[in-house]
């Protein structure tokens, strides 16, 4: 079984979720397998916006071996009968209303042409997998469910003071809510604000922060991992207001990290999580977050929650998780290309 990955990702995004995922499952695939990379190559044309749109519309161009495997980096797939094609699906988040305009229509349909094209479908929790089956007719045999790894580079370092800073990581916009972090941030004068990711801060945003937290907030667009170990190590809690997510990477990297977290009671969090995160009902409600942080100033308190998150965080390891891939890999080659027995 030949198998073709991709790098298409890293044109669409630098940094965030997917490609952290895809960086981690394609390096372990290159070690286990005879892996071939189709890159999305230096030609100016790709690297444009237009051409990148161009290559996610479009199936791929390129003469693979017939009876190989091809397993995108995001949402690409091959129109031949002769290859067998694994999509993994993140999220559904356009088609359940989360993001909205242009975008969410075109994510739509680029990921509809590739769910009705695919072979076998990852999905990266279970909340994913039914609301993928509520929206799409899909054979349920043909997905299966593998939750995200996680670095060994987050753990807990010793002789770390903490700090009076409350972290919020990534994106921004739609669904993350960022507006909810900040209002809990001014009725917490004597904390700081530590923003990571998401890329530069807007005018709006800009306003917002000054006129609400002014001189107690940092952003980093960008950290390498160990960076980012540090700063969950140092960091009073993370405060995780999105209220949709396919499956929340950092939430298992703060608890492998030694960083409490506090997040939005929707069911996706309470999958991925095991319940080993502080929890609020209600997203916007600025006391119920205010409820979680003054839990975690009680010392005993903070350390039974930190223990917990830390024993379940061994849970999530990028080499299981790209064990489980190759299973299926073959799993559903099998499937496909094996003549049923008479």
């Amino acid at each position: 079984m030949k198998v073709f990955i991709d790098d298409i990702i890293y044109s669409l995004q630098r940094t965030g979720g997917i490609s952290t995922y895809w960086r981690e499952v394609s390096s372990r695939l290159k070690e286990s397998l005879n892996v071939a990379v189709l890159s999305a190559g230096q030609s100016p044309f790709w690297k444009s916006s237009v051409g990148r749109k161009l290559a996610l519309v479009l199936p791929i161009r390129n003469r693979l071996p017939s009876y190989s495997l091809f397993h995108s980096s995001y949402l690409r797939f091959s129109s031949r009968k002769d290859i067998c094609n694994i999509v993994t699906i993140h999220d559904l988040a356009g088609e359940e209303g989360h993001i909205t305009g242009l975008k969410a229509y075109f994510k739509k349909q680029v990921q509809a042409r590739c769910i009705r094209n695919a072979d076998g479908i990852v999905c990266v929790s279970n909340y994913t997998k039914n609301m993928l089956l509520k929206f799409y007719r899909y054979p349920e045999k043909n997905i299966k469910v593998i939750y995200h790894g996680c670095s060994e580079l987050f753990r807990p370092q010793e002789k770390q003071e903490k700090s009076n800073k409350i972290l919020f990581i990534g994106k921004r916009d739609y669904y993350k809510n960022f507006n909810a972090c900040i209002d809990v941030l001014e009725r917490l004068p004597d904390y700081q604000l530590l923003i990571v990711g998401g890329g530069e801060l807007t005018a709006n945003e800009y306003g917002i922060l000054n006129s609400k937290i002014e001189g107690r907030f940092t952003h980093y667009q960008y950290v390498e991992e160990e960076e980012l170990n540090r700063i969950y190590n140092s960091c009073f809690c993370l405060i995780y207001p999105s209220t949709y997510e396919g499956f929340g990477m950092p939430l298992i990297e703060a608890m492998k990290a030694g960083c409490p977290v506090i997040a939005v009671d929707i069911p996706v969090i309470n999958e991925v999580s095991g319940g080993n995160v502080l929890l609020v009902k209600d997203a916007n409600n600025t006391d119920e977050y205010l409820k979680q942080v003054n839990y975690l100033t009680n010392q005993e308190l903070r350390t039974n929650i930190i223990k917990r998150g830390l024993e379940y965080a061994k849970n999530f390891s990028w080499n299981l998780h790209v064990e489980s891939l190759i299973d299926f890999y073959k799993e559903t080659y099998k499937r496909k290309f094996t003549p049923p027995t008479p």
